[in-house]
This record gives structure tokens, sequence and C-alpha cells, in this order.
């Protein structure tokens, strides 16, 4: 590869896709909400904050250059030299962090049949568990069409509210592939999460949506009462550093814990292998050190909770 200046490509990757595209190919850029658009090639694909992402083939990222090498097919040296001459006026990459973000949430089907039907029929989820959250608008089903592949890809997407009802971060997971992502302008302190009814004192931490959707059904099926504690997804795996003095609540759990200060317990449900118990080893200490009592319960059969409950529907107990 021919040699590039450090510099150079320092610069480059401070160029974010929105600005590229509005100084060099406007007629690309599609209006679609405030500070937000689509391409007109490329109609799933999304920019939103700086942020880009096309949803339809699950890769994103912020610069122009990681643009023009995962989506034009460039060379690293050849988006490089196309990228070295342009001169941003403001770059989103400049933006205060301080400014709220703007989420951009995939459009939403005209019905929720697959998303539900893949909950329930494959994931072995209850009917009444999914019905609720449905019902409460924390999870939709999202189409995109590859119009390149003449393939439709069906996603489900779970919500985190804040206090006021507005909807402030949104995992996307696929239900026919292995894409799993998160909306541009997603608040990762705000996630998919199940209030307790009574103000209980125990929270349960899971990685995913789907992870605290399955232990709900298990607690259902071994007539468990569930009104009594909190349920809190990670939105995503969570990674501490390997150093333990830079161990550190995950957002979404320092967040709740702040608002709910009746919390004094918690158990921890993590995936059953080195990153999950790694990463439960972590938590479990960072919430010793904020007055949290904390155990990891790790599921008795399979890697995470999901994989549990599909097993108790087999074997029909609750060991």
């Amino acid at each position: 590869m021919p040699y590039i200046d450090k510099s150079v490509i320092d610069e480059v990757k401070k160029i974010d896709l929105l600005t590229y595209l509005k100084n060099n190919e406007p007629g690309e850029l599609v209006p679609i909400g405030k500070d937000a658009y689509c391409l007109r090639s490329h109609d799933s694909l999304k920019i939103s904050n700086g942020l880009w992402n096309w949803f339809s083939k699950g890769i994103g990222g912020r610069s122009a250059l990681d643009y023009l090498i995962k989506v034009e097919g460039m060379s690293f040296t050849d988006a490089v030299n196309r990228l070295s001459g342009e001169k941003p006026e403001r770059s989103y990459s400049s933006i205060s962090r301080k400014e709220k973000k703007t989420i951009l949430l995939p459009e939403k089907h005209k019905d929720n049949d697959r998303v539900i039907r893949y909950l329930e029929e494959k994931r072995g989820i209850d009917p009444v568990i999914v019905d609720l959250f449905v019902k409460r608008g924390a999870i939709y089903e999202s189409e995109y069409a590859d119009k390149k592949n003449g393939r439709v890809f069906v996603n489900a997407v779970f919500l985190g509210f804040d206090k006021q009802g507005t909807v402030r971060q949104a995992s996307i997971r696929g239900i026919d592939s292995d894409f799993k992502g998160e909306a541009s302008g997603s608040d990762k302190s705000y996630s998919f999460s199940l209030v307790s009814e009574r103000n209980g004192e125990m929270m349960h931490i899971f990685e995913s949506a789907i992870d605290l959707m399955s232990f709900l059904t298990i607690q259902k099926i071994c007539h468990h009462d569930n009104h009594y504690s909190h349920y809190v997804s990670l939105s995503g795996v969570y990674h501490p550093s390997h150093k333990v003095e830079k161990w550190r609540l995950p957002l979404a759990i320092e967040r709740y814990r702040t608002e709910h200060p009746e919390i004094l317990r918690s158990i921890i449900h993590l995936d059953n292998d080195a990153a999950g118990t790694h990463a439960a080893n972590a938590l479990v200490a960072s919430l010793h050190a904020v007055g949290i009592e904390a155990e990891c319960i790790t599921p008795h059969f399979g890697k995470d909770v999901n994989d549990q409950l599909r097993g108790i529907r087999v074997r029909d107990d609750c060991r």
C-alpha cells in the first residue's frame, strides 16, 4: 500500500458522512426527520447524529471513510485520496456531546405478526409476556427490503424509555438473520426494562431483552411472583476493562439504580461463557461498591437464559 502520512489519515477520519454527501452528492440525501436522512440509492441506510447505519446489511460507522470502504467498496488508499481534499465547514464529530441526540428509529411495519411469532414459537416466550411489551410499545416489527438482492429482512426492535415515556434507546435484532444493532442516536443509559409494580428492592440484570422476557416466562412457568422485582437489560454485551480498578457500572444500571433508590439487592443473569463470567464478576464488584448486594446465577443448561427457557419447555421442569 502506498505510504500515506498519518496526519492526512487523521484529518480524513474527522469527516462525517453527512458532511461529505452534502458537499459531493447532495442528491443522495433524502430527509426523513430532524437532521436525519436516508440515501436515495440505499433507502435502509440511515444517517443521524453523525452516525450512519445500513440496517439491511448490519453495518454502520461514523465517518465518510467508513462509508466509502464498507458501502462503496473502495480500498483504504483510494478512499483516503478521495477525501483528502475535503474541507468541511462543520463536521458532526465536533458537536458537543452535551447536545441531546435525536434517535433514528427503524420504520414500523404495518403489524407485529412475524416478530410475535418469532418470540413465542422460536424463543419460547409466553404469549402474555410478549403481549405485555407489545401493548406498551416496547417491541415492534421493522422490515427492510434489499432491492439489490431481492430479499426482505425482518427485525425485532426493543425500546428503552425515559420517565416521560420518550424513546431513548432501541436495540435491533434480525429474526431471520444474525443481525444485531442499535438505532443511531440511542442513549445506552436507557434500555429495555420492566419496573417493579411494588417498589421492590430486587433488580435482575440481563444482557438482552430476549433474556429478560425469557426469565419472566420461567418465573411464570414456576409460579413465581414477578411484581416485586425490577428487570433491566444491558441492550448488548457488557465489556468491562480487564483492569479491576477501571471497573464501572454500565450506563443502563447506573441510571436505573439512581432513579430507583429502593433497590438493595441484585441478581445477574449473563451468558455462561468466559466473557459473561468476566462481565458478571465486574458487575458484582461495581454494585457492591455502591451498596447493592449482588450475586450471579448462570443458566443450568445452555449458554443463556433463553437456552434455559427452551430447555425447561422440553423438560417441563423448573430446576
